[in-house]
């Protein structure tokens, strides 16, 4: 059992690891020159596949136990002394999670406001460069340039 306990607990810390590095691949892909998105989502891709086979390796780990599955569920309460390093691990995961999530959401919020500051810039050169046009038309109908349009003549 305790193989397990100890094999389980640097499964989590692996996971956490993971974690964090797809949240930094993440952030760092969608800020990134175009030139590394393939590289970035390669990388991504990897660490998905090892984060599958840790969960799939804490599955195996925790099938058919009771007791790991509630540890890993967070029911401190219901486990014994001997899991207290496999709830304090999984507390710290859940937390780690949380942290993700607000990085999640605060650069999807970044990511908002760069959008809508370049909805802006381009409103504003639509604007300009209609204003601008007009103006030209303008100094061209003043210099003799271009002409008044003049409704065609019936026959």
């Amino acid at each position: 059992m305790q193989y397990n306990i100890t094999e389980l607990c640097t499964l989590l810390e692996q996971k956490k690891a993971l974690l964090l590095r797809w949240t930094a691949k993440t952030e760092e892909m969608f800020f990134a020159p175009v030139e590394r998105l393939a590289g970035n989502l390669a990388e991504r891709e990897a660490l998905l596949h090892e984060l599958e086979t840790v969960e799939a390796r804490i599955g195996a780990l925790c099938e058919g136990d009771d007791t790991l599955q509630a540890a890993l569920a967070g029911n401190s309460g219901d486990i014994p002394p001997a899991l207290a390093p496999v709830s304090d691990r999984v507390q710290s995961l859940r937390a780690c999670v949380s942290g993700l999530l607000r990085s999640e959401r605060s650069m999807a919020q970044r990511l908002q406001q760069e959008k809508n500051g370049l909805l802006e810039k381009i409103k504003g050169m639509q604007a300009g460069g209609a204003a601008a046009g007009q103006y030209h038309r303008a100094a061209q109908t003043a210099n003799g340039v271009r002409h008044k349009k003049v409704p065609p003549k019936l026959i």
